[in-house]
């Protein structure tokens, strides 16, 4: 059987003919035998995504190129492969793979391709490597806007706005500024694109001046639900080889030459919101005695959104005998940052066990000042819902009074106010003065209605924690003595926040002591605590939908309104 060689004056190497865009491939094809009729086929094989038949301009090699020669034949035949030219700047060459598939008189091992005789045990091929021979023309300059990691962020009320500028000038160009087809929907929507009339900029012949292209982001003062995210395209234009620029290193090309530039658009009214509470609404003073207040944030993934800076003012109705100085503070003013995802942040303060008497005191904090930012470091929001909002405690003093005249013995107690709330029909109770005074002053709609009942000091024998609960979900406070009842709330009823003791009471009556009583309203799904007796019969008789749970706790008598 006679050996059929492949040749080419392309000085293949190991099997490749290596060239350039616009080359023409030259392999010529003869026999040393020419006593019988032989053929066989050269067959395209795809090893690289990106790599096509297209690749050659004038073949298609989605069908097999034929090679014959008849018995008596010994003249060469030329194939001339010429490669595409396409004016396109890629960041790779085109690599094709050519099987030599043998047909009548041929066999695997009747072939030298380019000086390398074929293995019987192997299939025949060759390869075709074309560089490419283009260099992006346009250059692009991001003006407005901002780059990430991985994204360019764009804020509501800003601009995206490019430099766009050619390196020849000699003939018309465009650049179009698209959106994928997945997000072609959100563009129209949010950006007022029009596929009919896209975002592009044009250079006439012999324009060699910058252009500029300004897309304005709409601020609609709606919280979502527009797009966190849209994939927009740089698409090359008329004439337009590639597009380069400092923005785009790292952006890659998609299958239709243009470069992949996603947008994250950030929505700023959907951004977190700050509140403020403390663990414990009632401290004693005691031994290795902590006060925490604790900062919220919620919101904390909203999209965008790296952190949260927050200004906590502390602040004492009573300086002369309540100083900051007494908790460890050094300042009045503490600052606090949240990171991504960060829910919460405690602010820790000592309360030592001191021997002077200061009386029962209160601590307030307040968000004074706050600033959320995005991912790229821009300020958010300088002023987030929640600045302004306070927390007080109540910090009880465990040294005694100075002597006073002897008289009839009673109960230290203190006062527990008594809020109804006009928009829910809940009620409200707290024995701390600058928390009653801030609920007046910023919640119109609770009416103080006065002092609901008297409560115990933390120091006084037999006083018991009363466990504050806040119930998200109806909007009002629920407080309870038991601590199984505490544990069964934590661990059923996720809407309950656990806020601490709210005060102290006594679980069983005696000399000086009245009862409070506990109703269940099945209209609002919140409880009503009252200690009259009067009261207490009243609702019964002409409320329904208050389900009477018995005595709740004790309280030392005094004066009430309700009394």
């Amino acid at each position: 059987m006679s050996k059929i060689f492949l040749t080419s004056p392309s000085s293949p190497s190991y099997g490749v003919l290596n060239g350039t865009e616009g080359d023409k491939f030259v392999i010529s094809v003869f026999r040393d035998d020419f006593s019988a009729d032989q053929e066989f086929e050269i067959r395209w094989r795809q090893i690289h995504d990106w790599a096509t038949p297209d690749a050659i301009t004038n073949y298609d090699f989605r069908a097999p190129l034929k090679v014959r020669f008849a018995a008596g034949d010994n003249q060469p035949q030329i194939i001339e492969l010429q490669a595409l030219d396409d004016r396109v700047a890629k960041s790779y060459g085109e690599i094709l793979n050519f099987d030599i598939v043998p047909g009548a008189g041929t066999s695997r091992d009747s072939f030298d391709v380019f000086g390398y005789p074929t293995d019987p045990n192997y299939p025949a091929y060759f390869q075709i490597s074309i560089a490419e021979n283009d260099s992006p023309n346009v250059r692009a300059t991001l003006l407005s806007g901002q780059p990430g990691d991985s994204a360019v962020y764009a804020n509501e009320g800003g601009q995206i706005r490019w430099q766009f500028d050619r390196t020849e000038a000699w003939e018309r160009m465009e650049v179009f500024f698209q959106p994928g087809a997945e997000h072609e929907g959100f563009a129209r929507e949010y950006l007022g694109y029009d596929p009919a009339n896209p975002f592009k900029v044009v250079w006439e012949a012999g324009d060699a001046s910058s252009k500029f292209l300004t897309i304005d982001v709409p601020d609609d003062d709606i919280a979502g639900p527009g797009p966190d995210y849209i994939a927009w395209y740089l698409r090359p234009g008329q004439n337009v080889t590639g597009i380069t620029g400092p923005e785009l290193t790292y952006t890659s090309a998609d299958g239709n030459g243009g470069t992949l530039f996603p947008v994250a658009y950030h929505d700023n009214e959907n951004l977190p919101t700050l509140s403020l509470g403390a663990r414990e609404w009632t401290v004693e003073e005691g031994a290795d005695q902590k006060i925490s207040f604790e900062v919220f944030r919620s919101n904390t993934q909203a999209p965008g959104v790296e952190s949260t800076k927050v200004w906590i003012k502390l602040d004492t109705a009573d300086t002369a005998r309540n100083p900051l100085s007494r908790y460890g503070a050094s300042d009045d003013l503490i600052e606090l940052s949240f990171g991504y995802g960060e829910k919460s942040r405690p602010i820790e303060l000592a309360l030592p066990d001191d021997a002077t008497h200061q009386g029962t005191q209160t601590l307030t904090a307040t968000i004074v000042k706050a600033t959320t930012f995005w991912y790229n470091g821009e300020v958010a929001d300088a002023a987030p819902p929640g600045v302004g909002s306070s927390a007080a405690l109540t910090v009880q003093d465990n040294d005694p009074a100075p002597p006073e005249p002897e008289g009839p013995v009673a109960y230290p107690t203190v006062a527990a106010h008594r809020f109804w709330n006009t928009e829910n029909g809940t009620h409200f109770y707290t024995p701390s003065v600058a928390e009653r005074d801030n609920v007046i002053a910023t919640l119109p709609a609770y009416r103080y209605e006065g002092v609901g009942f008297q409560t115990l000091t933390a120091s006084t024998p037999g006083a018991e924690q009363m466990w504050r609960f806040y119930n998200s979900s109806v909007g009002y406070h629920f407080f309870t003595i038991s601590e199984d009842e505490r544990d069964s709330i934590i661990a059923r009823l996720p809407e309950y926040r656990f806020e601490g003791v709210g005060f102290h009471a006594a679980a069983t009556g005696g000399e000086g002591m009245t009862a409070v009583h506990r109703f269940f309203n099945t209209q609002t799904g919140s409880h009503f605590f009252t200690a009259s007796a009067e009261e207490k019969d009243a609702v019964i008789q002409t409320l329904p939908g208050f389900q009477y749970e018995g005595v709740a706790f004790h309280t030392p008598v005094g004066d009430s309104v309700w009394a």
